[in-house]
Formats: C-alpha cells, structure tokens, sequence
C-alpha cells in the first residue's frame, strides 16, 4: 500500500467532522447513565382538575419530589442503591444512582390542594384547577379599516 499524504489528511478530516455532528446530533446528557426525563407521564383533563400519572418503576415514595408553582407541576425522582457483597476471600460493592425529573405545563392551577398517591410504580397527582383562570383572560380588539 503506498503512503499517500492527501489521503491521510482526508481521512483526519472525515474523522473530526464525524466527531463534531455527532455531538450536535445527539443530547450530550444522554451518555451519563440515570439522569434526565426518562420516565412516562400521561396527564388527563377532567373537568375541574388534571389527573398526572407518572409510571416510576424500581422508585420508592421517599426518593420522590413534587414542586409545583401557579401554573406547572415538577416531578423528581431520586434512587440511591448501594449493594455490598462479603465472603471469605473478597469484598464487592456496586453502587447506582438515578435521577430523573420533568415539568409539566398545566395552566392556572390550585397548588395547595394537590393530591398525591404512590402505588404499584405508579404516581397519581389530582392537580386541582383554579377557578378564576378566566378572570386572568386578556382580549385585544382588532381595528378595521384602519392603515398603518
């Protein structure tokens, strides 16, 4: 095989170009394992409250946050796990860590009367809406006939 040097360049080139529209292609947090929005949600209107199931499998209800302001709800979910092995000759300990968080717009909502429920992997916030969201509506006229 001869040693051509424009062909080298060429292949250098090819290579770093791969590496940067890789990394503007793909989410750069996607390589850290157990962290970002990675887990169902499925958000229902029911008239006069929004029901938000969250489907938190392996998660306990102590690892799990809720935060909510006047027009959104955040979920966090946090797991810890630390397994340790002992025998006779060796010792070995893994250690895992989740984190997992989203926040979900939902208009003018009453946060103080929030409900929430653990059960089977599953949260259930009944997220009650506020009445006077409408009184909060802004109209504009439109002027005809009119130029600028």
């Amino acid at each position: 095989m001869t040693n051509r040097p424009g062909r080298r360049h060429s292949e250098l080139f090819r290579e770093v170009f791969d590496t940067f529209h890789d990394f503007f292609q793909e989410d750069f947090l996607s390589s850290i394992k157990g962290v970002g929005d990675r887990f169902n949600i499925d958000v229902r209107d029911e008239g006069s409250c929004f029901v938000v199931e969250a489907m938190l499998p392996g998660f306990q209800s102590d690892g799990i946050h809720i935060e909510y302001g006047n027009e959104y709800v955040a979920i966090k979910a946090v797991h810890n796990q630390t397994d340790k092995v002992e025998g006779n000759k060796f010792f070995r300990q893994t250690s895992q860590y989740e984190e997992f968080h989203k926040k979900i717009y939902l208009g003018s909502i009453k946060g103080d009367e929030i409900t929430a429920s653990f059960s089977n992997d599953v949260l259930i916030l009944r997220v009650p809406k506020n009445d006077n969201s409408l009184s909060r509506r802004r109209f504009l006229n439109i002027n005809e006939n009119q130029q600028n």
